[in-house]
Parts: structure tokens; C-alpha cells; sequence
């Protein structure tokens, strides 16, 4: 729709409801006379991937480069890390991060790194408590890169609620969730590295009240909140369309990274994601379709974009755009219409400053980490972000 019909639009729904100053979710279309009466799909926001990443262990990581052609990706891609949780919310203004999570309901199935013995030839104990802890653990690749800020998906969780709870007035935190069940055994079987643990019914279960563990549904932008009164969650994003920044500020939301037979597992008995903390990935028009994913941004949809649908794209993938300084795909992204903008990078690789292999790439919106939508709205409202 052309920006002009919008206002026209929001001119018209000014004067017929100029007593409202607020409008909830279910009663009608927010009036956009301030940035915080417009949706929140009128947003772009700088997001983290991979937010809870650490370097790898070097030995374990010059190994993998000698046999580098047993992977799909090069073990180069591995070489990056982020800041706290904390710190990518403050000091960068981050609003979206990614977590891979993987099950281990009985705790400890995870305490063992096997690439320090079978690789390193060291003892594989990591000595870290909390993975003899049950619950999910936060790793990338089972066994050769697990260094995270936080090893339990808990402790992300409660790590990004204290700063939510300090700063309750922030624009609203997405939070992407991959369930991962990969292990090195997929490339090269029969060394005895770690199986990962399977996924059932119980487990997404169990994702869901872990999130609820930490965060009570009132602190949650849920599936159910956005549908309201409509029939389908879909039909709520076509008619109505997502909560208002005001009515969403200072909520964290969650959304299911996994497509295909993993979301259709999470949505099996939940129609409408009633009950569920996640939205998930369903086919544009489908009831529970709210939110998707397009890792290349040239894919983004400009009609989905329109239609009010959340999209998530990527600006960079593999450290590469970080070495040679190429910032096309991030110029793609930014201009795609998608709303989420996940990168490794939203500062430059601190190597960049000694090193010649790094560049000073880096992605943000003019330092910022949200900015209005680049297509859907004009620069005529007023307000801070935030």
C-alpha cells in the first residue's frame, strides 16, 4: 500500500476516534501520531546471531581447519564472538538475539566435551555445574565449539529479564529459537563424539516452561495476545494488525526458528499457538502465521512485508563480510523491508584494529539498533524509540 493511502488512512481514523488515546489490540487500528502508537511491524531493529557465541577453543579450532573439507562450512565461519547479553542491549541497542538450544532433560548428557579428548587427547570434563544441571543448554556445535557467554538457556533468559526489568520502558526484545539436534557424528561417525539428545512432545513442552520459568505471561508479547478477538492469529495480523510499540514496550516476545516438521510438532494440538509462548514459522496465510524467516534477504517478499507479516533476514553470514569489508548484502537487507537485521557484527571485530585480515565492518541504523521502517512509514512521527 502507497504511503499516502496510509496517512489518508490514519488522517481518517484520527478524526472518527479522537477521543481514544490508546486503542488495545482487539478494539481497532492504533493512530499514528507518535512513535508509540504505531505498530510494531512499523519498526527495523538490529539483531544478534547466534547472541550467546564465544570464540572456540583455539587447539580444537586449528585442528578442525587442518580437515576443513569434512565440513559443509569452513571452520573459519566459527571465528566470532559476542558480547554479555547485557552489554548487546545497552551499549549496542540490540533488540533481538538467537539462541540454539538443545535438550537435556535429565541434566549433565552435555558435561563432557569429547573434542578435547578425541581430538585434543585431554580429559573431555568441562567442570562446568551447571551442565549437570537438567534443563536446556545453549551450545552451537556439540563438542568442538561450545563456548558460550551462557551455557543454560535459564541463564540467558534471566540474564536478559534483569536488564528488561531495569529498563521497562525498552522497545520489545525478540528472541529467535533454534532447537538443535546435530552432532559431529553427522560428518564423520563411528569416533564416539556426543549424540545429541531427540526432541519430542514433552521437550517443546518443556521449552515453553523454561521461558515461563522465567517470565511471567504478563513480561510476554504471546500468540494469543496478538489474536484477540479475531478467528485465526493470521487473520489478526491481516486485519488488525500487531500491538503498538506503547502497548508493547518492555515485553519480550519468542519466535521458532525451525520450520517444516519441528514447527508443525510445536503447533500440533495448540491451533492459533493458544497456549504457546512461541510464534511459529507457518505458511502465509495458514491460521497461525505471523512470522517468518528469510536468511537471504534478495527472498524477502515485498508483498509480505506489506501484508503486516514479521520477517527476520540476514546482513552477513561466516565472518565473511567482517574480512573483506563487503557491505552489499547488508545494503540488501536494510532496504528488503524486513524488520529483524541479524548479523555477528553490530560493532566491528575487534581484530580489525591489529590484525589485517579484519575489516572495520559493522552494522547498525546511524549507531542506533531500531529505526522506523524504511518503506512502511514516512519520518512524520514524533517520539523516541528507544
Amino acid at each position: 500500500m502507497r504511503k499516502d493511502v496510509i496517512y489518508t488512512i490514519i488522517t481518517l481514523a484520527t478524526l472518527i476516534c479522537s477521543s481514544c488515546d490508546k486503542v488495545d489490540p482487539g478494539e481497532g487500528v492504533p493512530v499514528a501520531t507518535q512513535v508509540g502508537d504505531l505498530p510494531i511491524n512499523h519498526f527495523q531493529v538490529i539483531g544478534s546471531h547466534n547472541s550467546y557465541h564465544l570464540l572456540p577453543n583455539q587447539q580444537i579450532f586449528d585442528s578442525l581447519l587442518t580437515i576443513a573439507q569434512v565440513f559443509p562450512d569452513s571452520p573459519l565461519e566459527l571465528d566470532y564472538w559476542h558480547e554479555s547479553f547485557t552489554d548487546q542491549l545497552e551499549t549496542y541497542g540490540v533488540r533481538q538475539f538467537e539462541l540454539d538450544v538443545y535438550n537435556d532433560p535429565d541434566g549433565g548428557h552435555y558435561y563432557n566435551r569429547m573434542g578435547l579428548e578425541l581430538i585434543l587427547g585431554e580429559d573431555p570434563a568441562s567442570g562446568e555445574e551447571s551442565l549437570l544441571e537438567p534443563g536446556m543448554k545453549l551450545i552451537h556445535i556439540l563438542d568442538v565449539d561450545y563456548n558460550s557467554s551462557q551455557l543454560t538457556f535459564v541463564g540467558a533468559l534471566e540474564e536478559i529479564k534483569a536488564w528488561s526489568e531495569v529498563n521497562p520502558n525498552h522497545f520489545p526484545i525478540m528472541i529467535l529459537i533454534e532447537t538443535k539436534s546435530e552432532s559431529i557424528n553427522d560428518f564423520i561417525s563411528g569416533l564416539g563424539f556426543t549424540e545429541a539428545v531427540p526432541w519430542d512432545n514433552q521437550s517443546w513442552d518443556a521449552l515453553d516452561a523454561e521461558i515461563r520459568s522465567v517470565f511471567e505471561d504478563d513480561h510476554l508479547l504471546l500468540p494469543e495476545d496478538v489474536r484477540g478477538t479475531s478467528e485465526t492469529l493470521n487473520d489478526a495480523i491481516l486485519i488488525r494488525g500487531w500491538p503498538s510499540l506503547s502497548q508493547s514496550r518492555g515485553k519480550v516476545m519468542f519466535c521458532y526458528n525451525n520450520g517444516g516438521a519441528d514447527a508443525d510438532a510445536y503447533m500440533n494440538g495448540h491451533p492459533n499457538l493458544d497456549g504457546r509462548v512461541m510464534f511459529a514459522i507457518a505458511e502465509p496465510g495458514e491460521d497461525e502465521s505471523a512470522f517468518l524467516m528469510f536468511n537471504t534477504p534478495e527472498d524477502v517478499p515485498m508483498d509480505l512485508v506489506e501484508q503486516g507479516y514479521l520477517i527476520r533476514t540476514r546482513c552477513d553470514v561466516g565472518t565473511w563480510q567482517a574480512r573483506n569489508g563487503d557491505y552489499s548484502q547488508k545494503e540488501t537487507a536494510f532496504n528488503s523491508g524486513a524488520h529483524y537485521m541479524s548479523t555477528d557484527y553490530y560493532r566491528p571485530d575487534p581484530r580489525h584494529l591489529t590484525e589485517e585480515d579484519w575489516t572495520d565492518y559493522a552494522v547498525s541504523f546511524s549507531g542506533k539498533g531500531v529505526r522506523l521502517h524504511s518503506i512502511l512509514v514516512d519520518e512524520v512521527v514524533e517520539g523516541e524509540i528507544e
